[in-house]
Order: C-alpha cells, then structure tokens, then sequence
C-alpha cells in the first residue's frame, strides 16, 4: 500500500521522501499539480515548511481528498458498499472514490475487477465488511458468521492467510473457477489476486490522510483552480508534477509550451518533476530510477528515471 496521498496513477509517493529533500525548505509550499496528493501529504508530514497548499484541477479528486483529511472514509464513519462493474461504469466521471478505488491501475477507466473473479471478490467484501455470508464465503472461511469481534483490517488479514492454507492440498472444487489451471498455483500473482481485496486497501490509504487534520505544526490548504490563477505569496517554493510527455490517461487538456513559459518567468522557484525537459531555461537538479505504471504510459514495463527540474530562480 501507498505511503502518501490518494489511490493515484502517476503517484509520487514511493519517491516523494527523497524528492522534497532536494527543495530547498521556506516559508509556503505550493504543490500546484497535486494530483493524488501524495507530495503534499508528505510535505505536511515532513515539518520543512509552515504552510503547504495542495491544488488540483481536478475537483473530484479534490472533494475526495478534502474528505479524506476530514475523516469521512474511516471505518467508523463509512462502510465501503460493494461497487459493481455497471454502478462503476455509470458514476466513474462523477464520483473519485468509485473511479480511483474501484479501477484498475487506478486508471480511472477500467473496472478493478476482471469478470473471472468478480463473484469472488464480491463475496468476499460482503463477508469482511457486512458480516453477509453466502455459500462460497461460508466455503473460504469455515464459517458462517464473524462470532468475534475482529476489526475489519484483521478479517482481511485472516483471508490473506487463509487462501494459502486452503489450496495447500490442491484447488478445492468451490474455488476451482477463480484458479483455472494447475499452473495459477505456482504464480505468485494469481494466487496474490485470490488473497487481496485491492478495493479496501486502496480505502485503507484514503484513511491514512486522516493523520493531516490532527497535526498542528502545518497548515493545509486544499484548492480546485487552474495552476495561473493561484497567488504565490512571498518566501514561497512551487513543486509541478506536470502531465508527463508522452504519456495518456490524464482527464485534463494541458498546455505544456505555455506551463513552461509561465515557469521560466516566474519570480518564484518553481521545481518540475518530468522524465525529461530539453528546454535550456531549466536545470535537471536530481534524478531516481522509478518503475513505470504499464497502463499510465506508451512504453511499457521498464525502469523509467523520474527526474526534477529548476527554473534557476531562489526565494
């Protein structure tokens, strides 16, 4: 699971610690591209600035991200219902908790699920969430009902260990039609598949933001404009993890001549994540190999080098 930010394409958040080590620390923060909100969410946690604004165009994933600093998505407060491929399908462009959570690659396209193991995967969320058994999860788990009083993350955690005793023996015939071939057994990745509800670790890092509304050292500003219409105060850094060129899946039109003009001229250091800028006017300051997402880029499955860049500008 994630450390920071939102379920996201595209997220920072397995390089974000040592990204904002190479910005240099100031009064404000400005995360104008948040996206998923993984910089901004480790900025707060890092204590390097006093104010850290998070911005996103995006203002579904802003609602989802305010409401989840605001605590909606703990367990206490919501009770995840089981999103279909057809309910997805219908709210995917309204609703950012139903297209990010409930997508695959978090894509915000594709529904989480393939068709194989959908029915497992929905009684499964039924049973740990609602305590609903029917036959396959009375099957799964030995039982008809949980007597005990687990939280929700330790019925998951008990299912995780509980795929692998099962099949230890050979593929039941009740889970015969989620393993097809006696090769799954030796696939990682199948078996992985059978074990995860991605659904509610994916709500899990929705509850994580929770954290940012208790600290006291930061403050958090949560805006929805377009990057030229926010008020750089003095004394302040600006990060742009801009769309990156060449790759797809991003809702929003960008203009990425004019973003680059706008940050040479800016009077403000302004700090860009890319995989590359030829433009003279920036300097590359650092650089990570990185993982690419398969289903965010044309070139798939290797090693990418995340790389950030400076306008040359000091506070």
């Amino acid at each position: 699971m994630a450390k920071y930010g939102l379920p996201y394409q595209g997220s920072k958040s397995s390089i974000c610690d040592e990204l904002l080590q190479q910005i240099p620390k100031a009064a404000h923060f400005y995360d104008l591209f948040g996206g998923g909100g993984a910089v901004s969410h480790a900025a707060v946690l890092s204590g390097r600035w006093e104010q850290v604004y998070y911005n996103e165009i995006d203002s579904r994933v802003v609602t989802l991200f305010r409401d989840a600093v605001a605590g909606r998505y703990s367990y206490d407060n919501f009770k995840p219902p089981w999103v279909s491929r057809e309910e997805f399908l219908a709210k995917k462009d309204s609703d950012a908790y139903v297209s990010l959570c409930w997508s695959f690659s978090n894509n915000q396209r594709n529904y989480l699920f393939s068709k194989d193991i959908e029915g497992y995967k929905k009684s499964m969320h039924q049973a740990l969430i609602f305590n609903e058994f029917d036959d396959l999860a009375e099957q799964v788990f030995g039982f008809s009902d949980w007597k005990d009083a687990q939280n929700i993350k330790e019925r998951r955690l008990f299912l995780r260990k509980r795929i692998p005793e099962i099949i230890s023996n050979g593929v039941p015939e009740f889970l015969a039609p989620f393993i097809k071939t006696p090769l799954d057994l030796a696939n990682p990745r199948r078996l992985d598949r059978q074990q995860r509800l991605e659904s509610l670790e994916r709500l899990q890092q929705l509850q994580q933001l929770e954290s940012l509304e208790r600290l006291e050292r930061t403050t958090l500003t949560i805006t929805s404009r377009d990057y030229r219409d926010i008020e750089i105060l003095p004394e302040s850094i600006v990060y742009c993890d801009i769309p990156y060129e060449n790759t797809r899946g991003y809702r929003c039109q960008f203009d990425r001549q004019a973003f680059l003009d706008w940050a040479a001229k800016a009077p403000f250091p302004v700090y860009i994540s890319e995989y590359n800028i030829s433009d003279s006017r920036f300097l590359e300051v650092w650089q990570k190999p990185k993982r690419k997402l398969a289903a965010g880029c044309k070139s798939k499955g290797f090693d990418a080098v995340e790389k950030l860049y400076w306008n040359g500008k000091k506070v």
